[in-house]
């Protein structure tokens, strides 16, 4: 391009420039290409690689939701019901209406539920060994209580006078509120008497919040007060049971001991008229 700035007002000498480096760019266009060709389809390669890789297409996606099978994320949320046909396996998961598993649950962490937990199946199913009673903690969590002495401390025997509170708690045949009328009848013994024979929390629960727990139902409730009893843990109940029974087995021992030195005092008598 010339020095002369007049130049870039002649049309024919800027036309002629134009033409200069059309015929430039032309030469050198196969020999661009020709060096970007294998950049350019390595850089293809990759993004299918990636998306192949990190995608999926539509028939995968549709198989996958038609038949999940085992699924194991970390925190699993939802706020309609999850359902599963093989093994559901979570670290943490928060359901706000249901959770549905055709197969085995397997969670890493707790499984917490504002709403009670059900087994229909667990009613036709026969445990067989190794098993242990189940308890409900304070704060909903299930466990199990041992029994060993190894984990017992502060042991002492039962008082006979203690034993005999069981005496005090009058036992019942009778139903719930919400028992059908023409259901069987239950055994049972109600927790203000237990509560007020003396035995404590451990075998009559007690309301433990400031405010009253309802036992009834949404549209019956029924308040129980702070500190006063609610429910009977009637396991708990055969260990006074069991110290009555002793008691009177060593007082019927006794009796008997005496009866006999009786008889044996009269048959002397008798013997040496």
């Amino acid at each position: 391009m010339a020095d002369d700035p007049s130049l870039l007002s002649d049309p024919a000498w800027v036309n002629r420039q134009l033409e200069a480096i059309t015929r430039q760019i032309r030469e050198l266009g196969p020999s661009i290409a020709a060096s970007f060709a294998p950049v350019v389809a390595n850089l293809q390669a990759t993004i299918i690689a990636t998306i192949q890789a990190t995608y999926s297409t539509t028939a995968q996606m549709n198989a996958a939701i038609a038949s999940p099978g085992n699924i194991t994320p970390g925190n699993v949320t939802a706020s309609g019901t999850v359902q599963g046909g093989g093994l559901v396996s979570t670290g943490s998961a928060s359901i706000a209406t249901g959770l549905g598993v055709g197969g085995n649950m397997s969670a890493g962490g707790q499984v917490v539920s504002a709403a009670p937990i059900k087994s229909p199946g667990s009613h036709g199913y026969n445990v067989t060994t190794s098993y242990v009673a189940g308890w409900i903690d304070g704060d909903g969590t299930f466990g199990t209580s041992p029994s060993s002495g190894a984990v017992k401390v502060d042991l002492a025997v039962i008082a006979d006078a203690d034993s005999r509170k069981i005496l005090d708690v009058v036992p019942y045949w009778g139903r719930y509120e919400w028992d059908a009328p023409d259901s069987p009848l239950k055994a049972f013994v109600l927790a203000e008497d237990v509560q007020a024979a003396g035995f404590g929390p451990d075998v009559a629960p007690t309301v433990d919040d400031d405010a009253p727990r309802n036992i009834g139902t949404e549209d019956d409730p029924v308040l129980i007060q702070p500190g006063k009893a609610w429910t009977v843990n009637y396991s708990q109940l055969v260990v006074p049971l069991l110290a009555l029974a002793r008691e009177q087995d060593a007082r019927i021992a006794t009796l008997e001991s005496q009866v006999a030195q009786l008889v044996a005092g009269g048959d002397a008598v008798d013997g040496g008229s």
